[in-house]
């Protein structure tokens, strides 16, 4: 975002990959990051990776020349670990205030948001839940299908910079492991709700600055970022009603974040509204 007498605030979005505590928590499917589990997960392992992912973010910052006034994050387990987070030495400075919900993920990861007080004037937040309620696709799945399944809330926060209205979303779509039948769609509802609740959320704060962000596990060219996220390719296409993903010419150009059986993509996104 950059105001018209040249400031400039960074807003962004880190996927922090399975970052669990080392305490086992009934109510979610912990088990491969504990001591005894599948990873061996023990407390040096888990301040090892706090301090890693303390590192980026710092070093983000020296990139930046300032502190992200908003940082997304995703696949983290509770509040407690996005505490020990900012906490650590190398990014105390930045004084991050937290904004999560515990979600009804299987899993148990969820999402939040992490924010400069000093910059970004919290007002209010919402976990807004996965559901298929009013929803335009017509379904693959079957309604039992549909009941069962279970992913990630998606977070809205908004605030305001400098006296200028934001909102953020903070998503961890549905992943493509195993092929899922239907699991495409599943990522076109996340992309449907997100557009939905950001179209009203702009209806209520006319020229509120919309951001949306996470692991979409979607390139911006797939549907659920390009028709049900209305992700425009180029910039001078983008009315009020649409997104403008940057990443789109970077991969068509064949660059990405990942790759697989030699195809790039780019699932970490970021998409503004004009």
């Amino acid at each position: 975002a950059q105001k018209k007498d040249g400031k400039n605030y960074v807003i962004g979005f880190y996927n922090l990959e399975n970052l669990f505590d080392t305490y086992d928590d009934p109510a979610k499917n912990d088990e491969e990051f504990l001591p005894e589990g599948k990873n061996k997960w023990t407390e040096a392992k888990y301040q090892k990776k706090l301090q890693n992912m303390a590192k980026v973010i710092r070093s983000m910052k020296e990139e930046n020349g300032a502190w992200h006034a908003l940082l997304g994050v995703s696949e983290i387990e509770n509040r407690l670990v996005l505490e020990d987070l900012v906490m650590e030495p190398q990014i105390a400075e930045a004084n991050y205030q937290i904004v999560h919900y515990d979600g009804p993920d299987r899993r148990g990861v969820d999402v939040a948001l992490l924010y400069k007080p000093e910059v970004f004037k919290f007002i209010e937040s919402e976990s807004i839940p996965f559901t298929f309620e009013g929803s335009s696709i017509d379904w693959i799945q079957s309604q039992e299908e549909r009941d069962y399944f279970r992913t990630r809330d998606i977070l809205m926060v908004h605030g305001t910079i400098d006296g200028e209205h934001f909102a953020v979303y903070v998503a961890h779509l549905p992943s493509r492991s195993g092929g899922k039948k239907g699991g495409n769609q599943l990522r076109d509802r996340g992309g449907e709700i997100m557009y939905n609740h950001a179209m009203m959320m702009q209806e209520k704060y006319p020229g509120i600055k919309i951001v949306c962000m996470g692991d979409m596990n979607d390139n911006p060219t797939d549907t659920s970022m390009a028709e049900y996220l209305h992700g425009r390719e180029f910039r001078e296409d983008v009315t009020d009603k649409d997104f403008f993903p940057p990443f789109t010419s970077m991969l068509k150009a064949g660059f990405g974040s990942l790759a697989y059986q030699g195809a790039w993509s780019i699932y970490d996104l970021r998409l503004v509204n004009n």
